[in-house]
């Protein structure tokens, strides 16, 4: 008798499994501390750059170099940017974060109004890939926050490719959830 499968995709389910595990499993998953939310500088100054980093990434990761050079440091170093603090935004992103784009910046919203972000005189945005899809969510619906923004630049942001992008996150989210499902199926096999 021929072994039945309750799942006809069990090899593809299995290397799609394996695929996204590689993806979640990131260097910096252990260190907790260095993907929250932080000032990296906060000197009373009026001007304050956030860093905003994108889908698969952290606000370390993102934002440090090969050769380890963290970005946000780099700028407390240089006197050029004495006059601004520093501030790095984290939020969880990977397969398994199912946040939108919306509740991300529902998120940078409390966030920044619970750390003071939102008060300085005049913000400036270094966004990353997905980060600049919630940054300029956050800004179209704060737009106090909006009118004292004085510099938003946005690295690998999807900016035709929006609607494209809310579809595909759309799918994805759906497969995830379906993977999920086989996955806690597999896991409920008698054995």
């Amino acid at each position: 008798m021929r072994h039945q499968s309750l799942c006809p995709w069990a090899p593809a389910c299995a290397w799609l499994l394996l695929v996204a595990l590689m993806f979640v499993a990131h260097p910096n998953a252990a260190l907790a501390d260095d993907v929250t939310s932080k000032y990296v500088r906060r000197s009373g100054a009026d001007t304050i750059i956030v860093f905003v980093h994108g889908v698969m990434g952290d606000g370390v990761s993102t934002w440090t170099n090969e050769n380890g050079s963290y970005w946000p440091a780099l700028l407390i170093k240089d006197h050029t940017f004495d006059g601004a603090d520093i501030y790095v935004l984290s939020y969880p992103t990977g397969f398994w974060a199912t946040l939108s784009i919306d509740e991300l910046a529902e998120n940078m919203r409390v966030d920044f109004k619970a750390n003071g972000v939102a008060a300085y005189d005049k913000i400036i945005f270094i966004s990353h890939s997905m980060g600049g899809l919630v940054t300029r969510a956050y800004l179209r619906k704060n737009k106090d926050v909006a009118a004292h923004t004085t510099f938003a630049h946005f690295f690998s942001t999807p900016t035709t490719g929006a609607v494209a992008w809310d579809t595909l996150e759309a799918e994805t989210y759906r497969l995830l959830r379906r993977l999920g499902d086989i996955f806690q199926a597999i896991l409920n096999l008698p054995k």
